[in-house]
């Protein structure tokens, strides 16, 4: 007997409220900017499987009668909406697509069988814009392409519909712009996407982060000399490979004082100092080319210039490392030098031959170009020039 009493109802006699809604499992109720509440689902890959079958009793020439202006829905997503609807050849078309939907036609002929059906839609669906859709082994349709999407649902076709999800995974609730709360990838390599984004790279660094693990490796010098450091303004992290020069000078006797003697490695005065420098610095062609330890590549930056020297007791000498620009006009004619201080030691004294004495040179910021060569420089600043000197040198560049 029906009862008026809520509480008293048997469940089939329970209804739904107005307005009701069924949760898609995977999701979560969130209120949003508009102040209402709706459940936020997880995404997930959408796809179906859809078979053409005879009712009871028909036969193969009712089918595409019986299918002629009947429908289903497919969505590509939440907003892109289909209704797919079969056309006979031999019939008049009525159909008209619900308020939302975009119409789907599909063309079988008068006759057709249902492997000629299943062909046709196949063909129709493939050619929709991020849809895949063909005839698998079984002879059934195979679609996909659909993300997040409700499901492919019958309308009036009797085709048999069968809707798989692949749930994206590593998923977590995040704002958007209008703070509604959305699910979006994890970072870390929540389904194995690229959280390093995009890497600016200088100075010959060739940083690369893999999608899944976002491992980062860095190459380009087999990973050594590898320089991190953050950008306040922009918050950003920049990786580094420096360039290293190391080599060993030698200054021989003979050498005036006051004088600046350029690095030498031709054939014939090898690792030694003792090209003398003209006023200002200056060296013609030829001599900065045999003279030149690095070559900066193009926005390079010099980091240090260290090293350690001895000399006899009583000496003293500075140590400089000039840039020479060489900046091609004319492609038939010579290039300009000029002359630029790069970096610079303190005046070195000298406590004896065999007792090292560190420098570590002041830097002169500098623009590098393409054909800029860098060239260490001599100069015994005591009265009297030392019989002799050796020293160690490294320059380092990013």
């Amino acid at each position: 007997m029906p009862t008026n009493f809520h509480s008293d109802l048997p469940n089939d006699q329970l209804h739904n409220p107005k307005d009701f809604g069924a949760a898609h499992k995977n999701s979560v109720v969130t209120k949003n900017n508009s102040e209402q509440l709706s459940w936020v689902k997880a995404n997930y890959a959408l796809s179906s499987t859809i078979t053409a079958t005879l009712a009871s009793g028909e036969t193969i020439m009712n089918l595409a009668t019986r299918l002629h202006d009947s429908s289903f829905t497919l969505c590509q997503n939440d907003t892109t909406k289909y209704a797919v609807y079969f056309d006979s050849g031999s019939l008049t078309s009525t159909f008209t697509p619900p308020v939302g939907y975009t119409g789907v036609q599909v063309n079988i002929v008068g006759d057709a069988n249902i492997s000629e059906v299943h062909t046709a839609l196949a063909s129709a669906l493939n050619a929709l814009t991020g849809i895949t859709s063909s005839v698998n082994a079984g002879g059934f349709v195979d679609v996909s392409g659909m993300q997040s999407a409700p499901h492919t649902t019958d309308v009036s076709t009797g085709l048999v519909i069968t809707n798989t999800e692949t749930p994206t995974g590593n998923e977590f609730l995040q704002t958007d712009g209008s703070g509604n709360i959305e699910w979006g990838t994890a970072p870390g390599g929540g389904g194995c996407s690229n959280s390093w984004g995009a890497i600016n790279t200088e100075g010959g660094s060739f940083p690369t982060a893999n999608g899944c693990g976002d491992t980062l490796v860095l190459t380009g010098d087999g990973g050594r000399h590898i320089d991190i450091f953050g950008d306040n303004a922009l918050d950003t992290v920049k990786f580094r490979v420096h360039s290293q020069v190391q080599f060993r000078g030698n200054v021989e006797p003979g050498l005036e004082p006051t004088a600046k003697y350029a690095f030498r490695q031709d054939n014939n005065k090898d690792q030694k100092f003792q090209q003398l420098l003209g006023a200002g610095g200056a060296l013609n062609a030829a001599q900065v080319i045999n003279a030149a330890k690095v070559y900066p590549n193009t926005a390079s930056v010099l980091k240090s210039v260290v090293g350690f020297a001895s000399a006899p007791t009583g000496t003293a000498a500075q140590l400089t490392l000039y840039r020479y620009s060489l900046i091609c006009g004319d492609a038939e004619a010579g290039a300009s030098i000029t002359p630029n201080i790069a970096a610079q030691s303190d005046i070195i004294n000298f406590t004896g031959n065999n007792v090292p004495m560190c420098f570590d040179m002041s830097i002169t910021t500098l623009d590098y170009g393409s054909y800029d060569l860098l060239v260490p420089v001599w100069e015994w600043t005591s009265e009297e020039a030392g019989s002799g000197a050796r020293t160690f040198w490294k320059i380092t560049m990013y």
